[in-house]
């Protein structure tokens, strides 16, 4: 019965449907598992494609075959669900720009350069709105320009 490190060896002959490269470097096997019985063959393939997986499974038992003389198990790893896309910023009413200032330390001068940016633009000092967030003591600045 030959090792599973040479099993994994024969499997670089099979490549993966509609690419020049084959499945071990494309990281597809993730074990093989030699019993008295069978031997198992995990992969995990990024599809879910039925006709990639059959035709995965057939190439993997096909290459073994000549290797081994027990039945060969070839189990397909479900790919990851894809994370749902990050739910869109939220406008903030009457806000045009949002001007971060922040610093990891204090006495810096975070509070004089938001001031002063909020005096140097075009519009009146009482349109603008400063937040002072405590934590790592930050300093945030919106401005608020009237359109």
């Amino acid at each position: 019965m030959p090792t599973p490190q040479e099993l994994l060896e024969a499997l670089k002959q099979v490549k993966y449907p509609g690419f020049s490269r084959d499945i071990v470097d494309f990281g597809l096997v993730k074990d093989i598992l030699i019993g008295g019985a069978e031997v198992v063959v995990q992969l995990a393939p990024s599809t879910d494609s039925p006709e990639t997986l059959t035709l995965l499974r057939q190439h993997v038992t096909a290459v073994l075959q000549s290797l081994v003389t027990v039945p060969i198990r070839v189990e397909m790893q479900r790919p990851a669900p894809v994370a749902a896309p990050p739910a869109p910023k939220q406008e903030i009413p009457g806000v045009q720009y949002i001007v971060a200032i922040a610093s990891g330390k204090g006495g810096v001068g975070k509070s004089t350069v938001a001031t002063n940016l909020a005096a140097a633009r075009p519009i009146a000092l009482q349109n603008y709105m400063k937040l002072r967030g405590r934590r790592r003591v930050r300093t945030w600045l919106a401005i608020h320009a009237r359109t």
